[in-house]
């Protein structure tokens, strides 16, 4: 595969999941909701563009976190089709190397479990010549059955970094709140795309 089309369809791949996580964050992160009283009583429409302000500086905050593991994978199968061999270790510490957080190494183990999924996906995806993301899937997987028995992996292996981090989170907690979130719209969003993508529906 010559180069300029490896990072033609990298970028679509890449546009995808950063597109994922934009939609997954505007229902994941609270948003305040518009009220009748913030008209009538002055200082709450004041504090209502003060948390709208707040919602709009934490969204691109989750959206690098939720895409972190995902454009870290990509990166390393876009290396190893570019020729370069790229160990498993290699690609889930790349974002240690890149200034990105420490992780335990329980954390660690489970992540490299989540890689090992997502690596394997988009190896997939790059073989493809489609014209598009959902081009691309629909020559990976064929029917959407196979792909979904990949979104069951795939939030399998989320499912375990997610157990691990709420395990140290107290019951009531808005982090745990957040994560429970992640999980369950995930789920919900990814299944309304799987519908689209092979229903010609996509836009």
């Amino acid at each position: 595969m010559q180069q300029e089309e490896l990072e033609r369809r990298l970028g679509l791949v890449r546009t995808y999941e950063e597109d994922f996580a934009y939609r997954l964050g505007k229902v994941v992160v609270n948003k305040p909701r518009l009220s009748i009283w913030l008209f009538l009583v002055p200082i709450l429409l004041i504090y209502h563009f003060q948390e709208i302000r707040r919602f709009r500086e934490n969204l691109p905050g989750f959206m690098a976190g939720f895409t972190l593991s995902k454009l870290r994978a990509l990166h390393a199968v876009g290396r190893e089709l570019g020729g370069e061999k790229v160990e498993d270790g290699q690609a889930a510490a790349a974002g240690s190397e890149a200034g990105g957080p420490q992780l335990s190494p329980a954390l660690a183990e489970k992540q490299a479990v989540e890689q090992q999924v997502l690596r394997r996906h988009y190896r997939l995806l790059l073989a493809q010549a489609g014209a598009d993301y959902p081009a691309m899937l629909r020559g990976a997987y064929g029917r959407p059955e196979d792909y979904e028995k990949f979104l069951e992996r795939l939030q399998g292996a989320e499912g375990g970094v997610y157990r691990l981090l709420k395990a140290d989170l107290p019951p009531a907690t808005e982090e745990r709140a957040v994560i429970e979130r992640m999980e369950r719209e995930s789920r919900r969003l990814r299944r309304e795309d799987s519908q689209r993508f092979f229903s010609g529906a996509w836009r």
